[in-house]
């Protein structure tokens, strides 16, 4: 394997503030881009399953399945904090707390 062989994490110089990488850079990583077409042309060698890209215009993620299929996804808990507020929340904790004693 090439490459440059690293024995600790990198940093940069005299605490610079530039970065270090760009995600869409690393295989595998969380890729950011500003459209669906972007996201269906990303490098082959750069797409590992499970992995998730953000597409701007939409403000969605998309999880990748694998040959060439991206479905929408979906944090579940950033669903429930959107669709049951606080009151509910607690209303369904007490009826775990009841159960459990």
């Amino acid at each position: 394997m090439k490459g440059i062989p690293l024995i600790s994490h990198i940093t940069q110089k005299d605490s610079g503030d530039f970065w270090l990488v760009d995600s869409n850079a690393i295989y595998g990583g969380l890729y950011h881009v500003n459209s669906p077409n972007q996201m269906r042309n990303l490098p082959e060698k750069r797409l590992k399953y499970g992995m998730l890209c953000y597409v701007e215009n939409e403000d969605k993620y998309y999880k990748y399945m694998g040959n060439e299929e991206w479905i929408p996804w979906i944090n579940k808990d950033w669903a429930l904090d959107e669709v049951i507020d606080e009151e509910e929340i607690q209303q369904i904790m007490s009826i775990f707390k009841d159960d459990a004693n």
